[in-house]
């Protein structure tokens, strides 16, 4: 097959709102110059060689070489652009490694290639689908239908060129041609299957966390952290960036651009795909409902239990505070009785001018030192035995208490026993030599005691 007057088409389609798919389009449009040599405006259009900042409806930028056999326009339409590049006066293979030297977008809705020339009538083959005016139209190597890339041999006759030609390339500068706005949406439709087919169904990840979470609900006491652990999972699951509602949400709005697309598609092909999808995405709104249901009422379940399981903690907390509360203040009581019991002995004493015969005055010091320590001790001891740990006073200081009570005691038994033995007051290097060990030991016993807690 050598057609006259070869071409290669190509349409390229890219979402406004992606500002990622502008950027590489700006940088192609500027490719088509420096490397094409497509650096001259076309003066009949009337249009600007670069593209501006901000992309109106309709014609926006248009520019073509020296020769002028190398044009390319670009045409909002809605929400996309239609770029439209054309080469002739070449075969078709040359023509394929012009294009090649130009890198395309890839941020791009899709494309298709169109290799467009005459033939007699009677050498025309039988093309895939009938077009009034075009004799023969035929998708070359169709692939896979998520394909973003399509090429397409459009062939007709001399006397067809002008109808041809506004059919594929130009009904007028303002609006793509009709093939291209069938093409568009043909390609919005493998889009959303391209779409469709990345986002991940997670029904699995949906069936296993609910599985598990009602296996801890049936559980005789099911556990409140363990509870809220499966519900944390559920809500991510349910409405988390990449969750059920959200999916739902794209699945809808996949739904209504299917169904948008399919009104106009480009081929008998696009039209089975068009039917095939929106059936796809009515199924998968189905599932992900029922999935949803099944997860709002898992939640809901699992919300009531732990909070029936947390209330039954803190009631349970409640009544070991007041537990702890009622040793407290029963120790403090007790506490209170023996200070003040010493307290009233001690004031008897003094006013009776009472004074214990069988004491000596050299055991009176130690004595007295002994039950000034004991108070002190008392007093305090009830910081590290009835308060919360992250209350408690550091141990070093009970100890620090403990072994001024134990150097007094170890001061009062070598006073007593050097007095009963010899009838004198004890050296300092023996009341020393019993201080000393008596403090480190009693140091060392309370502190040992409050680090490993009761």
């Amino acid at each position: 097959m050598n057609p006259s007057d070869p071409a290669l088409v190509v349409h390229l389609f890219v979402a406004v709102s992606r500002p990622r798919a502008i950027d590489q389009l700006r940088t192609f449009w500027d490719t088509l110059g420096t490397v094409l040599g497509m650096d001259h405006t076309i003066v009949a259009l009337a249009l600007p060689k670069e593209l501006p900042a901000q992309f109106p409806d309709g014609a926006v930028a248009a520019r073509r070489d020296r020769s002028g056999t190398r044009q390319a326009i670009v045409r909002r339409r809605h929400d996309a652009l239609t770029v439209s590049v054309a080469l002739d006066g070449s075969p078709w293979a040359d023509l394929d490694r012009q294009w090649a030297s130009v890198t395309e977008p890839t941020e791009v809705i899709g494309g298709a290639r169109l290799h467009t020339g005459v033939l007699p009538p009677d050498r025309l083959p039988v093309g895939d689908f009938a077009v009034p005016g075009v004799p023969v139209v035929v998708e070359e190597e169709p692939g896979p239908d998520d394909r973003a890339q399509r090429l397409f041999t459009v062939l007709f006759t001399e006397a067809a060129t002008a109808e041809a030609e506004q059919w594929f390339w130009s009904q007028g500068p303002e609006h793509p041609p009709a093939f291209a706005r069938q093409l568009l949406n043909a390609a919005k439709l493998r889009h959303q299957l391209r779409v469709l087919r990345s986002d991940a169904d997670r029904r699995s990840d949906f069936d296993t966390a609910i599985r598990e979470a009602l296996t801890a609900l049936l559980q005789p006491d099911p556990d409140a952290e363990e509870l809220e652990r499966h519900r944390r999972t559920l809500l991510g699951l349910t409405v988390g960036p990449h969750g059920a509602v959200q999916r739902l949400t794209r699945l809808r709005e996949m739904r209504r651009t299917v169904a948008i697309a399919a009104d106009n598609p480009a081929a008998p092909a696009d039209h089975e795909l068009a039917a095939w999808l929106g059936l796809t995405i009515e199924d998968e709104i189905v599932y992900g409902e029922a999935v949803h249901e099944r997860a709002r009422e898992t939640l809901a379940a699992l919300t009531l239990e732990a909070e029936r399981a947390l209330q039954a903690r803190r009631e349970q907390t409640t009544a070991v505070e007041a537990g702890d509360e009622r040793r407290r203040h029963g120790f403090t009581l007790l506490q209170s009785g023996f200070l003040g019991a010493v307290l009233m002995i001690l004031a008897a004493v003094q006013a009776f001018g009472y004074k214990a015969s069988f004491l000596a005055p050299s055991v009176v010091p130690a004595l007295i030192a002994t039950l000034g320590a004991l108070a002190l001790l008392l007093a305090t001891l009830v910081l590290w035995l009835l308060v919360p740990a992250e209350q408690k006073p550091p141990a070093w200081l009970g100890a620090l208490f403990a072994g001024l009570l134990g150097a007094a005691l170890g001061w009062l038994a070598v006073a007593s026993a050097v007095e009963l033995s010899t009838g004198r007051a004890a050296s300092p290097i023996l009341t020393w030599a019993g201080a000393v060990p008596g403090g480190l030991g009693g140091a060392a016993l309370l502190y040992r005691s409050l680090r490993e807690g009761p």
